[in-house]
């Protein structure tokens, strides 16, 4: 479906979309602040900037989990792991 939390919701999963680049009104689509915040994981499945830009504790100190899949294997692993994340790449 277009609203990637649809299928998700049926089985108690709240889903949190952000995209920097993205303005479709019907993905529903939040701020990269909002995305994270209570957020117990986080998928990284774009390249863009705005992940490589943030600091991993001050993501940590928002998110309720520690659990951060990157599918782009866009961040440094080690730097993210050392602040306290659970880190996977695919």
């Amino acid at each position: 479906t277009a609203d990637g939390g649809t299928v998700a919701w049926k089985v108690g999963v709240d889903i949190q979309l952000h995209d920097p680049h993205v303005e479709d009104q019907m993905l529903n689509l939040v701020n990269f602040d909002e995305a994270v915040s209570g957020a117990d994981a986080i998928i990284i499945a774009t390249d863009h900037d705005v992940f490589t830009e943030r600091e991993p504790a001050s993501v940590l100190d928002v998110m309720d989990g520690d659990l951060l899949i990157d599918t782009k294997a866009l961040l440094p692993i080690d730097k993210w792991r050392s602040e306290g994340f659970s880190v996977r790449q695919i």
